[in-house]
């Protein structure tokens, strides 16, 4: 109807159009089920992708040194690339160069990385993932909903009707809310 159409987009699709992912992992196939995973818990994300470690800091760290055009990053452990950055290695530069811009900046905004890897339960992984400055490590396949721990890191909240939110504050950042 008119009335539904002139009161603009939902406030769910409206929240989540300025959340920014990035999906880094050599398989297509496992780049794609992350985006689609990310469309359905939170729709109107945008989320783009790279296939290597060396792809995934590039848009991580940018060559003018400004900061990560990202929320969120997905970082697949193993690349397939003999001698190419593992997804700890890229953690690890990503966030020395947050370290760098602390001074240069009032405030910096903590990217939230996370490790996904078939090596999730091995012996030393998750030690090593946090060493690195992963903030939470998914095992593969990836969990059918995203964990409450990751959505908190990223201000987002579900409430008993799985309606989920996101707000922005400019002077707090992110302020999770509840519809009802």
């Amino acid at each position: 109807s008119s009335a539904t159409s002139s009161a603009g987009p939902s406030p769910v699709a409206r929240t989540y159009s300025a959340l920014r992912g990035l999906g880094a992992d050599d398989s297509n196939i496992n780049r794609k089920l992350l985006v689609r995973r990310l469309s359905i818990e939170l729709p109107g994300a945008q989320v783009a992708q790279a296939a290597t470690g060396e792809e995934a800091l590039a848009m991580l760290v940018p060559a003018d040194g400004g900061a990560a055009p990202f929320d969120v990053a997905f970082l697949d452990e193993h690349y397939g690339v003999d001698g190419g950055l593992r997804g700890t290695d890229v953690t690890r530069l990503a966030r020395e160069h947050e370290r760098r811009r602390v001074g240069a900046e009032a405030v910096v905004r903590r990217l939230v990385l996370v490790g996904t890897t078939g090596d999730a339960s091995a012996p030393g992984h998750d030690a090593l993932a946090r060493e690195s400055g992963q903030d939470i490590v998914l095992g593969k396949p990836m969990p059918e909903r995203l964990p409450a721990e990751l959505l908190a890191l990223l201000g987002v909240t579900t409430n008993a009707w799985n309606f989920t939110t996101l707000l922005e504050d400019p002077e707090l950042g992110r302020t999770p809310v509840h519809l009802k």
